[in-house]
């Protein structure tokens, strides 16, 4: 498996959609023992170059996504995304309730909301109920929505956002998941044509290409994930201090979006550095060291 995946964007243009679009830019996805994340910038760009700032990662169903391409597409995926899950579990109940049926098997109750008070139960009728309860709990699915189900309908629904039905690209969007697999938790990425591929840590949009070196170099699986965390956002400082591409950058009284999954308990959190600010203080520092020496050279 490849530690490094970066795709640049085909240069293809949608002549018949005249919108403004507004194009997104860098996100960053990176594994260790932790966990995995995503980092990214916030700032969007139309085709009239003006510019606002929005959230580019999403939880979707216990994953998370962060796209890069034209938002409106995303916004499009994350609606549709949601109908097609709805639609493919809800297949799922109705085969699963056939087969336990046709086995003479009771379909688990559905939890209802106690609307008045419980009545007094005797205790070894109390027993019973919660044994039965139990050996409803117990009964396993013979048909089951599976990551590797989401995954594959993220991919079909991408290739059909971006390429239609003609199979021909008109539009651009790259994603990244974050996926909780029944024993870990894996990183994703997918392109604009639908091709999926398991990765360890990945750059997507136009500001990815300034930020490779660094990622080549100071990439470790082993490392705390507080470090690769501070590595990502200087990336992204990095690219937006240094003017290297006008369509990534954050709020001056932000920082850049974040989202992970831990293995621990698999429950998707923002990232708090110990000291906020001091963390963020030493991250730009940095930056305006490369800014300096980059100066110096270009001079």
């Amino acid at each position: 498996m490849n530690n490094l995946r970066y795709k640049t964007l085909s240069r293809i243009v949608c002549t018949k959609n005249k919108r403004k679009n507004k194009k997104m830019t860098l996100i960053i996805g990176m594994k260790c023992k932790e966990g995995v994340f995503l980092v990214s910038d916030r700032k969007v760009v139309d085709e009239n170059n003006n510019s606002s700032y929005e959230n580019k990662l999403q939880t979707l169903y216990g994953h998370i996504v962060g796209a890069a391409g034209y938002s409106h597409l995303f916004k499009q995926f994350n609606r549709k995304i949601r109908g097609i899950v709805n639609q493919r579990t809800t297949e799922i109940d109705l085969m699963n309730r056939k087969a336990l049926k046709e086995l003479g098997i009771v379909y688990p109750k559905e939890q209802k909301v106690e609307e008045e008070p419980k009545k007094f139960q005797s205790n070894d009728l109390k027993n019973n109920i919660e044994n039965e309860e139990q050996e409803q709990e117990n009964i396993s699915m013979p048909y089951v929505y599976w990551h590797e189900d989401f995954i594959e309908d993220c991919s079909q629904l991408i290739r059909k956002l971006c390429c239609g039905y003609d199979e021909t690209p008109k539009n651009m969007l790259d994603v990244l998941l974050v996926v909780s697999h029944e024993d870990d938790i894996r990183l994703h990425h997918i392109d604009f044509l639908g091709n999926e591929e398991e990765l360890n840590y990945c750059t997507i949009g136009s500001g990815s290409e300034f930020i490779l070196p660094f990622l080549k170099k100071f990439y470790d699986y082993n490392k705390p994930m507080e470090d690769l965390i501070k590595l990502a956002f200087f990336c992204v400082y990095y690219v937006q201090e240094l003017e290297f591409d006008n369509f990534v950058g954050i709020e001056d009284t932000s920082i850049p979006d974040n989202l992970l999954l831990i293995k621990d308990d698999k429950e998707i959190k923002f990232f708090e550095f110990g000291s906020q600010e001091q963390a963020i203080k030493e991250i730009k520092e940095k930056v305006d060291k490369f800014k300096k020496l980059q100066d110096e050279l270009n001079f």
